[in-house]
């Protein structure tokens, strides 16, 4: 009698792999990488169209920013390094820190945040505006920007002084009236600059700070003698 206890031919068929289910596994894991290699390739491709759109973005607006330096309008000799270029979150298109240094550029430009030279030349006049009332001797002597009543008559100068409330950008925007359009417009949006101020509690405080202050920092135009 064959004692002999080694597998079967049937047991070792039976233990083995199947065929098929290792071209399975194989052709699964070939998916999976295929997969994940063309995820990380279109994340990478994109990431790197942003970094040259961004570029591209920070040359034309340093370019335009440098035009504009040299017209009459804004003044030749400005210091060009408190002007820095930067992407900006799309909700606003320019910013003034009155807290950083020089070298580190107080005036934020958002060079994803115009969309034409004309306001751009707008967005840098009103930034400047408010670089003035920080560090001149003007009607607001020292500026308190934490003061609302500071701020809002910043703003208002900024806001008329700028060229933010010209007739064609206040049609763009619907709004379009025969008399006293810009001061209109000037009042309408301090009130909504005073507004997103992080101090300010409300609409109705807006509107009350900054009416209290209109008349007085309207007529102040300087250092230009008249609005222009």
């Amino acid at each position: 009698m064959n004692t002999n206890t080694s597998p079967s031919k049937e047991n070792n068929t039976t233990n083995a792999p199947n065929e098929s289910e290792k071209n399975r596994a194989d052709s699964t894991e070939k998916d999976i990488f295929t997969k994940w290699s063309t995820y990380f390739s279109y994340k990478i491709g994109k990431l790197n169209n942003r970094r040259k759109n961004e570029k591209k973005g920070y040359e034309k607006c340093e370019k335009l920013k440098e035009e504009l330096l040299l017209g009459r309008r804004l003044g030749v000799g400005l210091i060009r390094f408190i002007l820095n270029v930067a992407p900006c979150d799309g909700t606003r298109s320019s910013g003034f820190n009155p807290d950083a240094t020089l070298g580190n550029g107080p005036i934020l430009l958002c060079q994803n945040g115009y969309s034409s030279k004309k306001q751009l030349e707008d967005t840098m006049a009103h930034e400047l505006i408010h670089a003035y009332d920080h560090c001149s001797d003007s009607k607001l002597s020292i500026v308190d920007w934490d003061n609302l009543y500071h701020y809002a008559c910043s703003v208002v100068r900024a806001t008329s002084l700028s060229g933010n409330c010209g007739i064609i950008n206040e049609f763009k925007r619907g709004h379009f009236s025969i008399a006293k359009q810009h001061q209109q417009c000037v009042r309408r949006r301090a009130i909504l600059a005073v507004q997103a101020h992080p101090l300010c509690p409300d609409k109705e405080t807006a509107s009350k700070t900054v009416n209290a202050v209109f008349a007085s920092c309207f007529a102040d135009t300087s250092p230009f003698l008249e609005i222009y």
